[in-house]
């Protein structure tokens, strides 16, 4: 065993066209997709005007009982809180 290996292209992006990380949720009772977004940025691409590649995600949200979904899982150290029902 080598460890946890990543396959990361030469710049040390991952090495698979993105969205490299999304945000998803799944409605359970009517067993369909709910918000599914790209979640997260790589700051070098935003600089550039590139449109949002998410990123690598450590961790999992937390939701409120008033519907706010608070996630704070990605490498560009933001905190993100997201309508469950609506998403935005």
């Amino acid at each position: 065993m080598t460890g946890y290996n990543k396959f990361l292209s030469k710049e040390g992006y991952p090495a698979i066209a993105p969205p490299w990380g999304t945000l998803n949720a799944i409605n359970l009772k009517h067993r369909e997709n709910g918000l599914a977004d790209t979640f997260g940025d790589e700051p070098a691409f935003a600089q550039k005007g590139r449109p949002a590649t998410g990123t690598e995600n450590y961790g999992g949200p937390v939701v409120t009982a008033g519907g706010l979904v608070f996630i704070a899982a990605t490498k560009d150290e933001k905190i993100r809180a997201f309508n469950k029902r609506t998403g935005k």
